[in-house]
């Protein structure tokens, strides 16, 4: 454990040195634990690290567009008008979707707002006029460690807020509160610190984008 929590394997390594338990059933619950582990992650923490951009294609006269495969959570939804101008979609509710544009699919025009229409479809309102390439940044969860995949996000950002939630599963396999607590109290500590570096990421630190030209950008100090 010289380089330490680098891989699934010592990772696995990590946590039986921990619990200094060497049997086969512990040992074959290991892998649950760590699945466990990386559900809690992505539910807990709001790392930069698990999002990614997707392009879905609207179609004209129809108000429903998929969800990238593999969407959770959503964090922008843009595309490009005929004009050439760039548009970011305001998410609201179905409800509000729908009273804004009740044509359905009778009438288009440039999408402003979007809705989460089921757990696989957006509702766009305006229902569009064109084919679109929409660009959907979104969460999405890491394909999961095994023997066969040795690294993922969880893995190179946070290998200590994952050791700490799979040894709090652990605790609840073998029953024991006192080590529960331990890890739960240390699990809490390294995410306060990794959601403060997540927080971070999202901060521009420097001095805001800015042009004469509004057209060009809006982002002007005196707004």
């Amino acid at each position: 454990m010289a380089n330490g929590i680098v891989s699934y394997n010592t990772l696995v390594s990590a946590i039986q040195e921990a619990l200094e338990d060497d049997s086969t059933e512990t040992a074959n619950y290991i892998p649950t634990a760590i699945a466990n582990a990386e559900f809690r992650l992505l539910r807990e923490t709001d790392f930069t690290g698990i999002e990614v951009t997707s392009t879905v294609t609207a179609t004209v006269n129809n108000r429903l567009v998929n969800k990238p495969t593999g969407y959770r959570l959503g964090k922008s939804i843009r595309y490009t008008t005929s004009a050439g101008t760039l548009q970011n979609l305001n998410k609201n509710t179905v409800s509000f979707c729908e009273k804004y544009w009740p044509y359905a699919n009778t009438s288009v025009g440039n999408p402003k707002y979007y809705a989460d229409y089921s757990n696989t479809q957006f509702l766009l309102s305006p229902t569009p006029d064109a084919a679109y390439a929409i660009d959907v940044t979104h969460v999405v969860k890491p394909v999961g460690l095994s023997t066969s995949n040795q690294t993922n996000t969880y893995i190179e950002w946070m290998p200590d807020a994952l050791f700490h939630a799979s040894m709090s599963y652990m605790a609840d396999y073998a029953r024991n509160g006192e080590l529960k607590q331990y890890h739960e109290q240390s699990y809490v500590n390294v995410m306060t610190g990794a959601n403060n570096e997540a927080r971070r990421a999202r901060t521009d630190e420097g001095m805001g984008p800015y042009s004469t030209n509004v057209q060009v950008n809006t982002l002007k100090r005196e707004n």
